[in-house]
């Protein structure tokens, strides 16, 4: 039986659990700064609807809107993904874009690195590479 895609997971009742960790950090963070959930829409340019989805893990957050979150809550991009079980974000991810040895070597290579600022800085290099390519 084939795997469920992240939409059908999330259609059929269940969550993507790196979607859902993301979507907790938002809150956690939002909630510190003492923002409401309509503020910091406006803040980053979405409907209130969308803001909800994200904290709910029912919505993904791409690549643009969490970049434009962490500039709005004030913290780095990695932020996002802290505390998060690397085998539950390599699993997940995988089943989005197969399930590949090559991609499994290099999430698990990245996560390994245990200087975020090393890491960040290594993310922004990969980022800029895949765009000028």
């Amino acid at each position: 039986m084939p795997q469920q895609t992240e939409a059908e997971t999330v259609a059929s009742g269940g969550r993507d659990p790196v979607t859902t960790h993301v979507g907790r950090q938002i809150r956690s963070r939002r909630e510190a700064l003492g923002l409401d959930r309509r503020a910091l829409a406006r803040r980053i340019g979405v409907a209130p609807r969308a803001m909800d989805g994200f904290e709910a893990g029912t919505r993904r957050v791409g690549p643009v809107h969490l970049m434009v979150l962490s500039n709005a809550l004030e913290v780095s991009v990695d932020y996002f993904f802290e505390g998060l079980p690397q085998v539950d974000a390599v699993a997940s991810v995988a089943e989005t874009h197969g399930n590949t040895t090559e991609y499994q070597d290099f999430v698990e290579a990245y996560f390994n690195i245990s200087d975020r600022h090393t890491r960040r800085d290594f993310f922004k290099l990969v980022r800029a590479v895949s765009e000028t390519y």
